[in-house]
């Protein structure tokens, strides 16, 4: 068992990885962790990279709201368009997932029951500041997991060509051709869950 500078105890050493942290109260958080000391008598010290939890947020709450505007501000905004009522119609019987960095969101994703066993994953985002910070990553597993649990064997998504190599890494398959979609050039992807 390791101690953390800030009281955090953790089961395993996972130098460089993600790393999950049981706290008090049963709440669990995920975050990257790094050596600021080194192996001393047994103990080593880690300093907390940075808290999150990821949550599943409840259509109109002021968590959905946030991930809302961060999904315009990443996704649409720069190309110079607004999220279309086609594109939130329907929305209420979706789930919403949010990485929370304190009380903020910093990361959604959606995800779209289409029939019995397979959903799509859409409207992921994460704040640019937060980028290339592992919490992309986190929120995209710990969907899969939620998604097996509930019955699904089978998540597709329509992938930027700019992020084809974040989701083959994380073993997302192409399949057929590159279409275009919000004036950018996409990839569908499919991925089956074991």
């Amino acid at each position: 068992m390791f101690t953390s500078s800030d009281g955090f105890t953790q089961d395993t050493c996972l130098l460089g990885k993600h790393h999950r942290a049981i706290i008090p109260h049963g709440v669990v958080l995920l975050g990257l962790w790094y050596i600021t000391g080194r192996f001393d008598g047994g103990k080593t010290t880690f300093r907390r990279k940075y808290p999150m939890k990821i949550i599943e947020i409840e259509w109109c709450s002021p968590e959905y709201q946030s991930a809302l505007e961060l999904r315009h501000d990443v996704l649409r905004g720069p190309l110079g368009l607004k999220l279309t009522a086609e594109e939130l119609d329907g929305e209420h019987a979706q789930l919403h997932f949010a990485v929370m960095d304190k009380d903020e969101v910093v990361a959604t994703l959606v995800a779209r029951p289409e029939s019995s066993g397979v959903v799509q994953f859409r409207q992921m985002a994460v704040r640019p500041d937060q980028q290339r910070s592992g919490k992309g990553t986190e929120l995209l597993k710990h969907c899969e997991e939620k998604i097996r649990e509930k019955g699904f064997s089978e998540i597709h998504l329509n992938a930027r060509q700019t992020c084809l190599p974040f989701y083959e890494k994380l073993g997302y398959q192409p399949i057929g051709d590159e279409f275009e979609e919000v004036t950018l050039k996409h990839q569908k992807m499919v991925k089956k869950l074991s």
